[in-house]
Order: structure tokens, then C-alpha cells, then sequence
């Protein structure tokens, strides 16, 4: 996925926060928030694509225990949870959470 426009912006202004935020921070707290991956499959109900309409190109749902994704349409954006070893969960949309970012390293 390349980030681009506002997505760009978006993520360069949260990599900025989290920066000035992480001399503060607990990491360990941290660990156990969700983070949206950018994920989503509201285009079509359990066709997931990233926030450039591709394809997901590998998925890391949680299975052992909640057998995700589980939310039908009333969740269709994908979060990563440090708690479940990265595995991933669908989540509303609409929900706050931080970002998980892909940017160049120059």
C-alpha cells in the first residue's frame, strides 16, 4: 500500500504525535491497543482491501478463540491486537483507535 494526499499527511501528523508523545508513554499499555491496519471490506462484505482498493495480500485473523472476522457488516475495518499476538479483528469503523502506518524510510 502507498500512501498518498491525505493519507500521507494522516500518517506522517500521527507518526509526529507518537514521537512527541513516546519519552511519556507506557509501552506496555500501548502493546495492548488495537491499531486499525487500513484494512477494510466495505466495498463488498468479506473482500478485504486496503485503504488503496487492493487486495489484502496475506490476513492474520484471531481463530482460536473468537473466530474473527465475526462482525458481518456491522464491522467492516480491520484493527491488530498487541494482546492476541498481532492477530487481527473487524471492528466498526467507526470506532477511535490509532493507526498502524507504511511509510518510505529514506
Amino acid at each position: 500500500m502507498v500512501l498518498r494526499g491525505p493519507q500521507l499527511l494522516l500518517c506522517v501528523l500521527l507518526l509526529t504525535q507518537v514521537a512527541a508523545e513516546a519519552p511519556t508513554s507506557k509501552p506496555k499499555k500501548a502493546a495492548n491497543v488495537r491499531k486499525w491496519l487500513g484494512l477494510h471490506d466495505l466495498g463488498s462484505e468479506g473482500s478485504w482491501v486496503d485503504a488503496s482498493g487492493a487486495p489484502a495480500a496475506f490476513a492474520r485473523w484471531e481463530t482460536e478463540i473468537t473466530a474473527q472476522p465475526d462482525g458481518g457488516t456491522a464491522e467492516n475495518c480491520v484493527a491488530m491486537a498487541g494482546e492476541a499476538h498481532g492477530r487481527w479483528f473487524d471492528e466498526r469503523c467507526r470506532d477511535e483507535l490509532p493507526y498502524v502506518c507504511q511509510f518510505a524510510i529514506v
